[in-house]
């Protein structure tokens, strides 16, 4: 499958300190946008049919011949999923559509390519329609069925993101490898019958038990569903954001500290990194410790916090300030685990070298078993073996010690979050901010977990 490919911008080296309360992002704009509505109903057999309307916009200089979309549900297909996954999903495309015209299109695994007939012109629009239903698959990753119910994440067809080129790059069951825009959703869903409880990203109210619903929420990168049975739900309203832990009946007993926890994490974030923008964030437990814009999932049976802690702290690092997970993943990961360090030492009241010694710990067995990486590189770059040291706990120590007080590195997170909320940040941009931030004159102190290239 040819298309044109975007490529990430090399870091400069040795760039000189900058005034950080004078920043703006250095970083190309995305030269696309989406708005999507979708119609989505669900069969008492678990077949999902959907229409997806997607209104796109070619923002950049050049004329288009197409249109790239993931489509996250092919990769579960017998021919695509891993054998580690022991279910599989059905998907099947009916009728594709650009301006009302039926159009050809490809897919190989999660790329769909929309062929047009006539090019999509710099400041033009289009409007794409796909008809397609899917199953899910028992046990899939974010995409499945557990416990008879429904995670439906990444269900529907996601605009590729055009850089000088299309930001897309072969899929990856390790880690996230689809990188999409701030976008609005419009989402309609039918369901069999009222037995269902629905919890997703719109910034209404989710979690009605209903036969029919309408969602509607802006600026999110992503829109999740949940549709569960059997499910206890317990809420609590903290400066005007309604807080809603979900769970399975037979984890009923661990919720109030599930709930306390995020509760504590939550007030923590906002007091120190700044407000959260909805006025909902559902926590969902059902053995994942994913993020979604307005959603994180997290475990069941005894809590994790430091997993809970870390879920919550990513609605500010990957849901209010955006990255390429495929080439930047330490950038979301590693500010978010040092986000969720500092709060185990000022709420816990922990010794830091108590509250970074599983860190310490991660990052020496990765250099005794030489898996120990660079943190900027491309997903497909890393051992697994060494990727949670070199993406989570790197960053996450080496800040430490450019901080060194819990103070100083709230103000650096607070101030980055400030400067770059809506907007994305690649590794040329952290480096920039924070050479400036910590007033570094070379990249000296860098060298040893960033690649610089030539």
């Amino acid at each position: 499958m040819s298309y044109k490919k975007s490529e990430p911008r090399l870091i400069v080296q040795n760039s000189m300190v900058e005034n950080t309360e004078t920043f703006s992002n250095t970083l190309k704009l995305n030269e696309n946008a989406a708005s999507y509505n979708l119609d989505i109903k669900m069969h008492p057999s678990g077949k999902f049919d959907v229409m997806a309307i997607i209104q796109v916009t070619n923002k950049s200089s050049e004329s288009w011949k197409e249109i790239l979309f993931y489509l996250i549900p092919n990769m579960y297909t017998e021919k695509n999923k891993p054998e580690s996954i022991p279910g599989a999903s059905e998907l099947k495309i009916g009728k594709i559509t650009v301006n009302g015209a039926e159009t050809s299109y490809d897919l190989y695994k999660d790329t769909l390519k929309i062929n047009l007939k006539s090019k999509l012109a710099p400041r033009n629009h289009a409007e794409v329609r796909v008809r397609y239903s899917f199953t899910l698959p028992e046990e899939g990753k974010r995409f499945a069925i557990r416990n008879g119910n429904f995670y439906l994440a990444e269900w529907y067809p996601m605009l590729v993101t055009y850089r000088s080129g299309w930001e897309k790059e072969e899929y990856n069951f390790f880690g996230e490898s689809y990188h999409t825009d701030y976008s609005d959703f419009k989402v309609q869903l039918e369901l069999p019958s009222e037995d269902y409880l629905v919890a997703s990203t719109a910034d209404t109210e989710t979690y009605e038990q209903v036969k029919k619903k309408l969602f509607k929420t802006s600026r999110v990168k992503e829109f999740y569903i949940a549709i569960m049975k059997e499910t206890f739900v317990k809420k609590k309203n903290i400066n005007g954001t309604e807080i809603r832990l979900i769970g399975n009946k037979v984890d009923e007993s661990f919720g109030d500290q599930y709930l306390e926890t995020a509760i504590k994490g939550f007030s923590f974030f906002e007091k120190h990194l700044g407000d959260y923008p909805y006025k909902q964030l559902d926590i969902i437990m059902n053995g994942d410790g994913m993020e979604y814009p307005g959603i994180v999932t997290v475990g069941t049976g005894a809590i994790n916090e430091h997993v809970v802690i870390h879920e919550v702290a990513h609605q500010w690092f990957y849901g209010l300030v955006s990255n390429n997970p495929y080439h930047t993943a330490f950038v979301d990961e590693g500010l978010t685990n040092f986000a969720t360090y500092l709060y185990f030492i000022l709420e816990g009241n922990n010794k830091p070298e108590e509250v970074f010694s599983d860190a310490n710990a991660s990052v020496q067995k990765a250099k005794e078993t030489n898996t120990m990486q660079h943190s900027n590189l491309r997903l497909s770059e890393f051992d697994p073996n060494g990727y949670m040291a070199a993406v989570y706990e790197t960053p996450a120590l080496r800040l430490w010690e450019l901080s060194k007080r819990p103070d100083k590195a709230l103000e650096y997170l607070r101030t980055y979050f400030q400067t770059y909320k809506y907007s994305e940040v690649d590794t040329q941009e952290w480096v920039r901010f924070t050479k400036s931030y910590f007033n570094i004159d070379d990249d000296d102190p860098l060298k040893p977990w960033i690649e610089f290239g030539e």
